[in-house]
């Protein structure tokens, strides 16, 4: 499991449509949904229901979430705080 695969979930979960999430991100959606379907083999669980009017989360998916949410929000502050280092 990757920071960045975390970051797409998360994006993914929140807007629940694959291709909106890959626009916002810039980058492609072939990316996108091969980073998701990694997570979810790593993680050796579904993390959503596909479908043709978007992405919802599993049971799993929304455990998974709740975790992920920490994670990126907890590597988000270690950049601020990294940013506030004198250069040398």
């Amino acid at each position: 499991m990757e920071l960045y695969q975390l970051i797409s979930f998360v994006n993914v979960a929140r807007s629940g449509n694959l291709t909106h999430s890959a626009h916002q991100m810039n980058i492609s959606l072939s990316a996108l949904s091969s980073q998701i379907k990694n997570l979810e083999q790593s993680l050796h669980t579904p993390l959503f229901i596909r479908s043709p009017k978007g992405m919802q989360l599993t049971d799993n998916g929304k455990i998974v979430y709740k975790s992920a949410i920490k994670v990126v929000d907890a590597a988000k502050d270690l950049e601020s705080v990294a940013a506030g280092f004198e250069k040398k």
